[in-house]
């Protein structure tokens, strides 16, 4: 499982490289090196799944996100090619794409904490998410735990879209 991230939000202009490099090298670096590290090991074992997580912004771009986006882009890209050629191996490479998740890396755009911060998520995704409230981190753990099952054994390279809608229209 490849999941780590760091996001940068400015509009480009306002992007220094200094402000770009990290999140590629964290997002996108972080997923190659876990990619070259762990392959050998599931090859020598016979079998494997890797399941490299990364956001919606990996398909549609984001603005005021352009480190962030460009990052998650680059993962879509490496999960393809590694599900091409681990495929013959027995290893199947996947992916998540979580959307709107009520995690901590979205803080800043509430900007608010605790009870206040929790009201002001709900309320931003009931207006922005089809489906009317934010993801979860056991949304997305279902959706990996099913990419990670036998009962997945002949998926390898697609992605699944954790959104509760909003990539919809």
């Amino acid at each position: 499982m490849n999941n780590a991230g760091i996001v940068h939000r400015a509009p480009i202009v306002d992007t220094s490289f200094e402000d770009f490099r990290p999140v590629m090298r964290v997002n996108a670096d972080g997923t190659f090196l876990g990619l070259r590290h762990c392959i050998p090991y599931l090859r020598a074992s016979g079998a494997g799944c890797i399941v490299n997580m990364y956001s919606v912004a990996g398909l549609n771009g984001n603005p005021n996100m352009s480190a962030y986006s460009a990052s998650k882009w680059a993962i879509r890209s490496l999960t393809k090619s590694a599900a091409l050629e681990c495929a013959r191996d027995n290893i199947r490479v996947n992916s998540v794409h979580p959307g709107l998740i009520d995690t901590p890396i979205n803080d800043r755009l509430v900007e608010a904490h605790s009870e206040e911060r929790s009201a002001k998520v709900s309320k931003w995704a009931n207006d922005i998410v089809p489906i009317g409230r934010c993801g979860t981190a056991e949304d997305v753990a279902s959706a990996v735990a099913l990419l990670v099952s036998e009962e997945s054994h002949y998926l390898t390279g697609p992605k699944i879209v954790v959104d509760g809608g909003l990539m919809l229209p």
